[in-house]
């Protein structure tokens, strides 16, 4: 396929106002589906500053929509490779954010950020990351001393970490913040996570009936739950507990 077909494949794709279908990743970036086209897409990284987070989303947005929304930049494609693979091209103007030569500065700089860091640096980097990014969310939310508690806890993150599922930006970046919807079995990332969300709240997803319904804790099934949060340095469970194991755990605490 030439240029000039793939520039016409990737306008029909567009054409149909299909919404963008996340596919996977792996260490080339995140996997999109428009129509029949495959996108490679730049993921943004843990930590990213947020001048630099704002440019890569506005990049994302442009390469999922077509267009830049910052400088009106459309998408076009040039040969890559082989004569079936092409690349995305945007002539974002000089003043716009996502414009390579405005990009490559902050993405060096983050990569200097992490050079040289000790694994141990990493984790307890992406630990403050996470207590920071919950703290709003946990905001008026007792904290549990119960020893029990915190043991289940952490027999909870061992059983789940042993199933080795996560999504692949963990797999390729592991140093930030893990999020496991308790039933789910599937670790993600900030990313992924959002995309969840936004699947449950349309309705295009959610847990199977015995499972929505049964306590995290002690698995009966009950028809009222109470929101459950465990964090564990980078790692956040979220699910629900039944009104005796809520009690139990969060004395006079009451929904």
């Amino acid at each position: 396929m030439g240029s000039a077909d793939a520039r016409a494949k990737l306008a029909e794709a567009y054409a149909t106002g299909e919404e963008p279908r996340y596919v996977s990743v792996s260490e080339q970036g995140e996997f999109w589906a428009i129509g029949d086209v495959l996108v490679i897409v730049p993921p943004i990284p843990p930590g990213a500053e947020p001048q630099l987070e704002y440019a890569l989303r506005l990049r994302r947005d442009a390469m999922l929509s077509g267009s830049c929304e910052g400088c009106g930049a459309v998408a076009d494609v040039i040969a890559s490779g082989g004569k079936d693979l092409h690349k995305f091209v945007f002539d974002h103007r000089a003043t716009c954010p996502a414009a390579d030569e405005n990009i490559a500065p902050l993405v060096d700089r983050y990569n200097d950020s992490v050079k040289g860091k000790s694994l141990e640096d990493l984790f307890m980097a992406a630990v403050v990351r996470t207590r920071e990014s919950m703290a709003i969310t946990m905001a008026g939310m007792p904290k549990v001393e119960d020893e029990e508690f915190l043991a289940w806890g952490n027999r909870l993150l061992d059983a789940e970490l042993s199933k080795g599922d996560r999504c692949g930006h963990l797999i390729t970046r592991p140093n930030q913040t893990w999020f496991l919807l308790l039933g789910s079995g599937h670790w993600l990332c900030n990313e992924c996570q959002m995309r969840l969300e936004m699947r449950i709240k349309s309705g295009a997803w959610r847990l199977p009936y015995i499972e929505d319904n049964s306590c995290d804790v002690c698995r009966r099934l009950v028809s009222k739950l109470n929101p459950l949060l465990v964090r564990i340095d980078t790692f956040i469970m979220t699910g629900g507990s039944c009104d005796r194991c809520h009690d139990k755990f969060y004395p006079g605490d009451k929904q």
